[in-house]
């Protein structure tokens, strides 16, 4: 009764090491040695939320993720144009100076608070240098978060995460719950055995003492 029961287990483990390597291939399109391989072997696996492959990503963490980095990406560029309007405004009221269009200096004069000539223009010049270093501080913070959107977009494969690990965890709890049975009647079977060689080494002492 032992034996059929085990071999019946046997067959169940069979089928569901099937359904895993399927479960695998049809998410992922990886053969579940290389699943496993990339995980650092069976042993590694979290039956209960089990690891995505390396560069493998969940569609709606990679929607978040995306969505965060652009975000971040958008007011980089935000900013940048705006410093870029202010200086492009700049240098067409500093082209005017020296020129007999009295309107625009006069209103030089009011922007930047001067009274004479000279004033305005330090301003404008001190002003001009600040929006070329912010420039170049503005561009590289927009750089980060376009890099980071770049490196997501190259190196990630988007799959059904969830419905991955979700249906490779109940296959995983099936042979999780049938790797325990057979063990477990595996052991009861050794046990057993164990015991009736105790059994057969007591009576076997006793023979010699029951023929004196």
């Amino acid at each position: 009764m032992m034996a059929a029961d085990l071999d019946g287990i046997e067959k169940e483990l069979s089928q569901v090491a099937v359904e895993i390597d399927a479960c695998v291939q049809q998410y992922t399109g990886l053969r579940i040695d290389e699943y496993y391989g990339q995980i650092g072997g069976e042993g590694n696996l979290i039956p209960i939320a089990p690891q995505l492959p390396r560069g493998m990503v969940d569609a709606e963490d990679f929607g978040r993720i995306i969505a965060e980095q652009e975000k971040d990406a958008d007011t980089a560029k935000a900013a940048v144009k705006a410093n870029d309007e202010e200086l492009l405004k700049l240098e067409r009221a500093m082209s005017l100076l020296g020129t007999p269009d009295g309107a625009a200096l006069a209103g030089l004069g009011a922007v930047y608070g001067g009274r004479g000539f000279h004033d305005p223009v330090v301003a404008m010049q001190q002003r001009k240098q600040q929006l070329e270093r912010a420039r170049v501080q503005l561009t590289g913070q927009q750089a980060g978060p376009v890099a980071v959107l770049w490196r997501h977009a190259m190196a990630f494969t988007v799959i059904d995460g969830r419905g991955f690990q979700e249906e490779l965890a109940s296959l995983l709890e099936r042979k999780l719950a049938l790797t325990l049975d057979k063990k477990r009647r595996a052991a009861e079977r050794i046990l057993a055995l164990r015991q009736a060689a105790k059994r057969v080494s007591a009576l076997r002492a006793a023979e010699p003492a029951a023929d004196k």
